[in-house]
């Protein structure tokens, strides 16, 4: 244990288990005893994108009948980034030591078949881990209300054990409706504790809802003193979610996959793809003049004005305080001077 109790792991394996080691890649993978073969046919056949950003890709993978799951780490995608992990364990070795530990304390989590790093010169290219979707279990799109007693159950099952999972909700669980269970996919932002007391119970709780609204019945299947105190926890959430909503929106231009870039009217436009249509299209060939789909604000002499006004926009729209949407941002830049800009949003059609 450290000081805080959290449980720390210096062997280079998983606990409990036999280890073979293969090279497949360009990567040397520890392989769970009884994996080798499973292994060499995952990473041989064809992937099916998951999840891809600059950093993560997350890839399905269909053979003889069962479904797996590889997720790499690209650190060798930025230019420094390699050089901390001569100093730190990459997320995917924390999740691939800490599975086996989770199971030992009666925590259902996927199977971990391998994990595997790329190192050259300057650090970690790449890291990756690969574990087996269960029979009969099931991603769970969202928790609905059937799904909340159990899920209650569940949390305070996590609790008991010494679990803090920061990042709970539907997308990091799958759940099966024949053993009535959940079971953890994403490990890497689960701390393992001795024993929680009810501060952080309290807390865990309250960023747990501050994701995902949670119901009378689950506090009946949590149980104890903590349905008590949901009037509490859902306040505290609030304040949690507009916060965890803001840095959200302060990396709006890290979210690759929702941003496209147009040059047009010799602006360079910022847009969000899902908002892309012919209509767009005509105010981002002459933002100056007035539209009555769209709400168009320009800035002059100015830096980052528009996109501040964006990011402010998408944080009040993930909060659910405005039903306006923010699309698009426009700079004329000359020497990394911005001469002029513009913030594109949709009209709001309701009060909130």
């Amino acid at each position: 244990m450290d000081g805080k109790g959290r449980t720390v792991r210096t062997d280079r394996q998983q606990p409990g288990a036999e280890m073979s080691w293969l090279t497949l890649q360009g990567i040397r993978w520890s392989v769970a005893e009884g994996h080798e073969a499973s292994v060499r046919e995952i990473l041989h056949s064809e992937p099916e994108t998951v999840k891809k950003t600059e950093i993560t890709w997350v890839t399905r993978h269909r053979v003889a009948g069962r479904e797996f799951y590889v997720k790499r780490y690209q650190h060798g995608a930025t230019r420094f980034r390699p050089f901390k992990y001569f100093f730190k364990s990459p997320r995917s070795r924390h999740e691939w030591r800490l599975a086996p530990e989770l199971r030992a304390n009666g925590i259902l989590v996927v199977p971990h078949l391998a994990h595997g790093e790329r190192r050259a010169w300057r650090g970690l290219l790449e890291s990756a881990v690969i574990t087996e979707c269960p029979a009969t279990y099931e991603a769970v799109k969202a928790l609905a209300p059937e799904l909340q007693e159990a899920f209650g159950r569940f949390v305070r099952q996590l609790h008991g054990a010494g679990v803090l999972h920061l990042d709970c909700h539907p997308k990091n669980l799958l759940y099966s409706a024949v053993e009535r269970r959940f079971c953890l996919v994403d490990l890497d932002k689960i701390e393992l504790h001795r024993r929680l007391d009810d501060r952080q119970r309290f807390d865990n709780l309250v960023l747990i809802v501050a994701r995902v609204p949670l119901t009378k019945a689950f506090y009946d299947g949590y149980g104890g003193e903590m349905a008590g105190r949901a009037d509490e926890i859902a306040a505290e959430a609030k304040k949690t979610r507009r916060m965890l909503k803001a840095r959200v929106a302060r990396h709006w231009r890290a979210h690759r996959e929702n941003i496209v870039v147009r040059e047009v009217g010799g602006l360079r436009w910022l847009v969000r793809a899902d908002a892309e249509c012919p209509e767009l299209q005509v105010v981002l060939e002459n933002p100056d003049r007035d539209d009555a789909q769209y709400e168009v604000q320009r800035f002059t002499n100015t830096i980052r004005a528009a996109r501040t006004d964006y990011r402010r926009a998408y944080r009040r729209e993930l909060i659910g305080e405005t039903d306006a949407k923010p699309v698009a941002v426009g700079e004329k830049r000359i020497l990394g001077f911005c001469l002029r800009s513009y913030f594109v949003a949709t009209r709001s059609n309701t009060a909130k």
